[in-house]
């Protein structure tokens, strides 16, 4: 009887929210339209000089990462090990330790 309960594929899709699937649009926008203003920056630019630009940029991007703590799951154990070397928010409770009770209603 579970197979006749089980929900398809196209079932399953309906249930995501509307703003999940705004968020994935408009990430894949945003790759598109970084890749076309990439290409055209490529044209007619040094490719050194953009490899360096784009370099910076992501290293500014895992910084933040590092500073907040808001890397994605994936790459919790790369930033455990180089969060020793960077600056940490000092608002953060220190690794390991347990998130504060929430209080009772």
């Amino acid at each position: 009887m579970t197979p006749l309960l089980a929900l398809t594929a196209l079932e399953k899709i309906q249930q995501v929210p509307a703003s999940t699937w705004w968020m994935i649009g408009g990430g894949l926008v945003g790759i598109v339209v970084a890749v076309v203003i990439l290409r055209a920056i490529a044209a007619g630019a040094n490719k050194f000089l953009l490899g360096i630009i784009l370099l910076l940029a992501v290293f500014l991007v895992f910084v933040e990462w590092v500073y907040n703590r808001t890397e994605p799951a994936f790459l919790t154990p790369l930033v455990n090990r180089i969060a020793p070397f960077l600056p940490a928010n000092p608002n953060l409770p220190p690794p390991g330790a347990k998130p504060p009770a929430k209080p009772a209603h």
